[in-house]
């Protein structure tokens, strides 16, 4: 794919240092020549220098002919206005960074407008891993999609608990429980299982359910929520509003 990423800040430079580790034809833009001198002299990607709203710099870059365009810059309303204008020279796909809350919760009321595909908040997305870790205790991840409508957990089955040594089919019809488990690792290998497969003690499992769901089914598997009664959060920046 050719990727255009406009902005090489914490941001910006991981994500142009990973997609070009996986073979993608990368074009960085960035104000700061210092910055774009260091990507240069460490990855094999064109380097422009200037500002991602220069309609001259983002047809020099190859706008019509990029497959994304990614505005991660330090400004929510700079990303917006790239993305809208990458789109215009005909860029097929567009993502924004958008980190102040007023814009990020509002973004779905003017994101098709702008051409945007999808938009990015690293803070929030970063609230969210923690308030899961707080909600249950235990976890090793958990993935929300659609806007929060369900998400995918994983988790390690450490106990003895009701669903232990049961098989996915007698689980769904015992306990009504919706979650679909769509892996399962066990002993360095993985499983993608149908409803015959057991589950056992040990067993690292990926599931997929609402909200709802997935904490019934978790409380089957022994991790219950504790969510605190009484939290300090020490700073005041965007994670923490």
């Amino acid at each position: 794919m050719k990727i255009i990423v406009i902005g090489t800040g914490k941001v910006g430079g991981i994500l142009i240092e990973q997609l070009a580790q996986e073979g993608h034809q990368i074009v960085a833009i960035e104000r700061n020549e210092k910055k774009l001198l260091e990507l240069q002299n460490s990855l094999d990607i064109l380097c422009l220098s200037g500002n991602g709203t220069d309609r001259n710099l983002l047809i020099e870059a190859g706008v019509s002919n990029a497959d994304l365009v990614i505005a991660a810059t330090n400004s929510d309303e700079v990303n917006m206005i790239c993305c809208l204008l990458a789109r215009k020279l005909g860029a097929s796909h567009t993502i924004a960074r958008v980190r102040k809350p007023e814009l990020a919760d509002e973004i779905e009321v003017f994101s098709e407008d702008m051409g945007l595909s999808m938009t990015i908040n690293p803070e929030l997305y970063a609230a969210q891993e923690i308030f899961s870790v707080l909600r249950f205790p235990g976890l090793m991840s958990v993935e929300p999609f659609r806007h929060g409508l369900f998400e995918i957990v994983e988790f390690r089955l450490a106990g003895d608990g009701p669903v232990t040594s049961m098989t996915l089919q007698e689980l769904a019809v015992k306990y009504n429980s919706k979650a679909l488990v769509c892996a399962i690792r066990r002993n360095g290998s993985s499983i993608i299982p149908d409803g015959t497969v057991t589950l056992m003690k040990g067993d690292v499992i990926s599931f997929a359910a609402e909200p709802k769901e997935a904490e019934h089914f978790l409380k089957l598997c022994g991790i219950i929520s504790r969510m605190p009664k009484h939290v300090i959060i020490m700073g005041a920046g965007m994670i923490a509003y």
